[in-house]
């Protein structure tokens, strides 16, 4: 996909039964949290950003201001 406003988050330790929520055939990690966290601080920005035109929401999706939200439990890239 082009540029402008392309996101990808990886996220280490996470897999698609994090959000389960019911016990799942999988061993819940210490992860979990910091995993739900960072997908709600960033698809809120996300969201925020290009629903409500939100400037400060916006800025947040820049490559500096998700390095730091995410405080190296996680990769984010923008193009």
């Amino acid at each position: 996909m082009a540029p402008p406003h392309k996101y990808l988050l990886v996220l280490d330790g996470a897999d698609h039964f994090v959000f389960g929520g019911a016990e799942l055939p999988r061993r819940r990690t210490n992860n979990d949290a910091v995993v739900q966290r960072n997908v709600r601080f960033t698809t809120h920005a996300f969201w925020k950003a290009w629903l409500d035109d939100d400037a400060q929401a916006k800025a947040m999706l820049t490559l500096a201001s998700m390095r730091d939200a995410l405080t190296g439990a996680g990769t984010w890239s923008a193009k």
